[in-house]
């Protein structure tokens, strides 16, 4: 690394400098007072402020020296670790250094970008091929990067806690095209480096307007990590993004203390008179407001970035009382939990499913993923993909809210999954002729397709018996049962008016 180098030799040449400065003044003085060439008083205190001087001058040389060889030596270590290279790609000390000294040239300030090569969730730092591609890209960054025209003299760079920041004094249009080249880059060092590993670089950018730069750098993640919750490659920091981090904290805490918990909501067979399934809806015990619905907290999940954290969460409690239920010999019926669009983005959403059921050796039939006809509009063949893997595992698939918003019958009819739920607007609107006509038709297509049908919110007898008359299989409703703690639950199954009594309607 070429300025390290420069750097450094500049060092050495002070402290040789600075030692023979101080070695003559010393011999001069000794050679003056063996002749009594210095006479007088004055001269010898002016010789003894010269001598002390250059004695501190050239300590300070020495120890400044030292600091820097170990400040390098660490920095080797640390490129050792992240990078696998016996090199000296700057980290944050020398990048502040970096940055103040470019500011000075420069006479302005510019714009921190802040990036990572993969999401946060798969940043491992001791996996091969994550270590190999920040191996190629910090050579890249500070070889080929640097010496192009448009960032001479105009950037800076480091890597700290997992991420690249890079410090430009370009305008804003040119850190687009800034951004643009590294990203390309990225991939373009994949393919030539033949690495095996999927990367997704996110970028934030902040404007340096703040006290510190450490303020920025701040700035910086907090666009990124906004970037990746939304999919955008490239972030600006906004104030606002501080303000929704205050919900993020408050949110995160209730996840880290366990204060959501399970309710399920049974669903009945029509032809068996049974209770076949239930559905794991997750409710927030919060301290400070009380027991609050979905409504109140899913979309901030969501929009923070927390909602795989919760989905998995959902995943493992409902395996986890399955297990205990299991150990007890008490009745097991499958059970559904939703499962947000931002999963099917997700490489190990799979694999993590499978390590949980694993763990609690729960059969992966007593598990039905749901999931929304939005989800799988969203990339059809990665959706696909994604159903398929889960359905040759074991789990079952269902579609929730069908027909809540515009609905693709071909894609129904293409989808592998083996559960359709009709959306709860359809139920509240059976007695209208042209609702009970749709219903009747989409309950006829999954038939065709061998799919089961629930319809859900079935709240009074009327509902059910009409559901009931147009085909439909399962009903999930206030009118069985509305959705019951763990406790009530498990009693449920052992004793209800409906199972007891034959369907007592």
């Amino acid at each position: 690394m070429e300025n390290k180098t420069k750097l450094n030799f500049k060092r050495k040449i002070m402290v040789i400098v600075s030692a023979i400065l101080f070695i003559l003044a010393l011999a001069t003085s000794i050679i003056c007072c063996a002749l009594d060439i210095i006479s007088d008083c004055f001269g010898y205190v002016l010789s003894i402020i010269v001598i002390v001087f250059l004695g501190v001058f050239l300590s300070f040389s020495i120890a400044s020296f030292i600091n820097r060889q170990r400040k390098l030596s660490h920095l080797r270590d640390e490129n050792k670790y992240y990078f696998d290279l016996d090199s000296y790609f700057y980290d944050r000390d020398l990048f502040y250094e970096k940055v103040s000294e470019l500011k000075k040239k420069n006479k302005s300030s510019g714009y921190v970008i802040c990036f990572s090569l993969f999401p946060d969730k798969q940043s491992s730092l001791d996996n091969p091929d994550n270590k190999k591609l920040r191996q190629v890209v910090s050579i890249y960054i500070d070889k080929s990067l640097c010496k192009n025209d448009f960032a001479k003299n105009k950037i800076a760079y480091c890597f700290y806690r997992n991420y690249f920041y890079i410090y430009s004094f370009l305008n804003k249009e040119k850190v687009y095209d800034l951004i643009n080249t590294i990203y390309k880059s990225v991939y373009d060092l994949i393919k030539e480096s033949q690495i095996k590993t999927l990367a997704e670089p996110h970028f934030g950018v902040a404007k340096d307007n703040t006290a510190s730069l450490v303020e920025s750098m701040d700035n910086a993640l907090i666009a990124r990590d906004h970037g990746e919750r939304y999919f955008e490659e490239i972030t600006f920091f906004s104030q606002e993004f501080k303000q929704i981090l205050d919900k993020y904290d408050e949110l995160k805490n209730a996840l880290d203390n366990k204060e959501f918990v399970i309710y399920y909501q049974p669903k009945y067979n029509l032809k068996k008179k049974m209770f076949i399934g239930a559905e794991a809806l997750v409710r927030w015990d919060s301290p400070k407001f009380g027991m609050l619905s979905p409504v109140k907290f899913i979309k901030d999940m969501e929009n923070l970035g927390l909602i795989h954290e919760l989905d998995l969460y959902v995943f493992k409690r409902v395996v986890q009382d399955l297990s205990f239920m299991k150990r007890n010999g008490e009745r097991l019926i499958p059970v559904s939990i939703n499962f947000s669009l931002y999963e099917f983005y997700s490489p190990i959403f799979i694999r993590e499913l499978k390590n949980i059921v694993e763990e609690y050796a729960i059969r992966p039939d007593l598990l039905e993923i749901e999931i929304t006809e939005t989800t799988t509009q969203a990339n059809t063949i990665r959706s696909n993909a994604i159903l398929k893997n889960l359905r040759d595992y074991g789990f079952s698939v269902s579609m929730d809210d069908f027909g809540s918003g515009y609905s693709n019958i071909m894609n129904l009819i293409n989808l592998p999954i083996d559960t359709v739920k009709i959306d709860k607007k359809y139920v509240d609107s059976i007695n209208d002729k042209k609702v009970k006509e749709v219903v009747k038709m989409l309950i006829s297509l999954c038939k065709v397709s061998k799919m089961r049908v629930i319809a859900e919110g079935a709240d009074s007898l009327e509902d059910v018996n009409e559901l009931e008359k147009l085909g439909c299989d399962a009903i999930q409703g206030y009118f069985y049962s509305e959705p019951l703690s763990f406790n009530d639950y498990q009693a449920f199954l052992k004793e209800n008016k409906f199972e007891k009594r034959g369907d007592n309607r």
